[in-house]
């Protein structure tokens, strides 16, 4: 094994079982079998028993009562609403979709990065509660604590297609493009998780945790999105020159974005900006930035959206978390590059 890597938020020994609980929903044929993350950790289904053994029953409990306010019975009689009447829809539990990263020997990175690299990987798996030792699991982090009770889910791990009640407002339609992780992104994974094992300097772990603070947010709160564009504006602009007024943030990102995506090709990764088409880039981001301003500023936001959204070919939507599955998708990626080459983005700048 090579030497492990454990960063400042590491909290587990280096030996040991090591069990990490996925908290959102993926794609099915993620979980068809055991997959290999690298480094010690695997990736598996989560049953039901192992929930209690692990003690993440009780953090189900916690999750539903911090999130939804709601006492009732845990973790399978969370209200769904079709039509004008609540129903559950409660998958056979062999159908479940709980996961868990999980590791039996010495790792080569800790339980926190690798947390950060599932993130901002293209699988999106977020860490909602851990557990440590084989035969007596004892627990780890709370799920009170955990940053992800804001993220929409297009189908939970337990139920079948539904909506969730009024208790989060917004519309089923909403739901239709979130992309879960899915066996096509394990490639990507283990390539981000190998990344993150290096020790990574300041402007960049800032970045990270930044990206992982705004799923404190809900998914269609135009804050969030704004906290997205600031990640961006961070790794790809400066602070305009008085007066200069071809060294807008506008222009900036045009020309630094040019420069990225021509690194990007050597690792396999694209910026999405695939969603518009034929669109030009340069088109792309003088909208793009026409949203933020108006977020940032006051500006009628519902037309600049429209405006931005009117680009896409064969739009079936418009809708604002449709704008923020492309933000976040925008901004995991630049992350990505920042974990592999941090230097980069200091000559970008």
């Amino acid at each position: 094994m090579p030497e492990t890597y454990f960063g400042p938020f590491d909290y587990f020994d280096k030996t040991g079982c090591k069990f990490l609980f996925i908290f959102n929903d993926v794609e099915p044929d993620l979980l068809e079998e055991e997959r290999d993350l690298g480094w010690g950790w695997s990736l598996r289904r989560l049953d039901w028993e192992e929930l209690e053994r692990f003690g993440f029953y009780h953090h189900f409990q916690d999750w539903q009562r911090y999130s939804l306010g709601s006492t009732s019975r845990l973790p399978h009689a969370l209200p769904r609403y079709e039509g004008n009447y609540d129903v559950t829809q409660l998958l056979p539990v062999e159908e479940w979709r709980l996961a868990m990263a999980y590791a039996e020997e010495e790792v080569g990175i800790g339980p926190g990065s690798l947390s950060q690299a599932l993130a901002i990987s293209d699988l999106q798996l977020l860490i909602g509660a851990r557990s440590t030792g084989c035969e007596n699991p004892t627990n780890g982090a709370h799920w009170p604590q955990f940053g992800g009770f804001g993220i929409r889910n297009r189908i939970t791990p337990v139920y079948g297609q539904g909506n969730l009640n009024s208790a989060v407002p917004f519309p089923y339609e909403a739901f239709e493009n979130r992309n879960l992780g899915s066996k096509a992104d394990l490639n990507n994974a283990r390539q981000v998780i190998e990344w993150r094992r290096r020790t990574l300097p300041d402007h960049v772990l800032e970045g990270v945790f930044h990206f992982l603070n705004l799923d404190r947010l809900q998914d269609y709160e135009p804050l969030k999105h704004l906290g997205y564009f600031s990640i961006i504006d961070a790794f790809l602009t400066h602070p305009p020159a008085e007066g200069d007024r071809f060294d807008s943030i506008t222009r900036q990102l045009k020309k630094n974005i040019k420069l990225l995506e021509y690194f990007m090709k050597d690792v396999d990764i694209k910026l999405p900006f695939d969603d518009f088409g034929e669109t030009g880039t340069d088109k792309v981001i003088s909208k793009l930035y026409a949203y933020r301003s108006a977020i940032a500023h006051g500006g009628d936001v519902a037309t600049a959206l429209q405006k931005m959204d009117d680009l896409r070919p064969g739009k079936t939507k418009t809708n604002m978390c449709w704008m923020h599955d492309f933000l976040r998708t925008f901004t995991r990626r630049i992350l990505q590059i920042a974990i592999w080459k941090p230097d980069l983005f200091l000559v970008l700048k």
